[in-house]
């Protein structure tokens, strides 16, 4: 999991950085103006926003993280069941 993760992140960081650097490029008139990196900054800005939206309409809530109920399926309540399972 951590290669994969490694990978996009990696193809990520490279495809966004000629993206900006290409805006920046374009739109710069003179080595000395901020247009371009102005530009490439509300690229950024949107791209970021447009990842919220995404998270936020795309990813579900799946259930919620506490712990597993004394007496629930699985969930030995005394020594004696804890003992009882570690013997079969």
């Amino acid at each position: 999991m951590g290669a994969v993760f490694n990978c996009a992140l990696q193809l990520g960081a490279a495809v966004i950085t000629s993206v900006t650097t290409s805006i920046q490029t374009s739109v710069q008139p003179s080595p000395t103006s901020f247009v371009g990196r102005a530009a490439a900054f509300e690229f950024l800005i949107a791209f970021v926003v447009m990842q919220i939206i995404s998270v936020l309409v795309f990813v579900r809530k799946t259930g919620t993280l506490s712990s597993p109920q004394p007496g629930g399926v699985g969930s030995p309540t005394t020594d004696s069941e804890v003992a009882l399972r570690e013997f079969k």
